[in-house]
């Protein structure tokens, strides 16, 4: 359910997929995501496949962002660190629950320094792009060659670095977020919004393109999810 509270959430995402809707806006979460919720910011969780999470939520601190992020951490630092706490404070041992709340301070370290790091300019271009297909996934004109040309990179280039930071090229990142915002159309609207309509609102113009790539990412057409839902 949406919620709002004064502490920081971080969620860690072990399995499945999903969305969080933070401040009205849906950003799509896979497995691997680390998603940092700041203090005060209204926000729902949202799951289409099944989902395995970890949760943290600590006092806020000053140089911490004040905005949404998602990120993955390549060497799982901070998920380790988790996993640690979460078994220590299940002994009835005090000493080792008092281990697991000084790993969650290492947790915010990790977290602090990792926001502190400075980004190179490839990163920068790179964000910017997939914050675009995240804000603009639903304009069936958007044009990822153009919005890459304008950060000054060579498309071929930009495309490698994309994927060495976001995990799939540009153009499966966006098939990517519409695929996840069509999935949660159909589980809330089932047969009462045509799947013609579903796709033109996921950014999909052709319901026959919608269609295809909807089973390349999901294993199956729309109209068999929507007999898996029950419709």
């Amino acid at each position: 359910p949406e919620e709002v509270h004064d502490l920081v959430e971080i969620i860690f995402c072990k399995e499945g997929a999903g969305a969080i809707i933070a401040d009205g806006v849906e950003t799509p979460v896979r497995a691997g995501d680390i998603v940092y919720i700041p203090a005060n910011m209204r926000h729902a969780d949202i799951c289409t496949e099944p989902r395995k999470n970890g949760l943290l939520r600590f006092e806020a601190v000053a140089s911490l962002p004040d905005e949404l992020r998602i990120f993955q951490d390549p060497r799982h630092r901070l998920e380790k660190l988790f996993d640690m706490a979460a078994d220590a404070l299940l002994l009835p041992n005090i000493a080792q629950q008092v281990f697991a709340y000084s790993l969650g301070d290492s947790m915010l370290l990790l977290l602090l320094n990792r926001f502190a790091e400075t980004q190179p300019e490839a990163n920068s271009a790179v964000d910017a792009i997939d914050k675009l297909i995240r804000q603009r996934f639903q304009d069936s004109d958007l044009n990822l060659t153009e919005e890459i040309q304008r950060s000054g990179y060579s498309v071929s280039y930009f495309r490698q670095l994309f994927r060495q930071q976001i995990g799939r090229p540009p153009q499966a990142q966006l098939n990517y977020v519409r695929i996840e915002f069509a999935k949660r159309q159909l589980q809330l609207y089932r047969e009462t919004v045509p799947l013609k309509t579903i796709g033109a609102n996921s950014g999909f113009q052709d319901p026959y393109y919608f269609s295809r790539v909807f089973k390349q990412y999901v294993g199956m057409a729309p109209t068999e999810y929507l007999m898996g839902l029950g419709a």
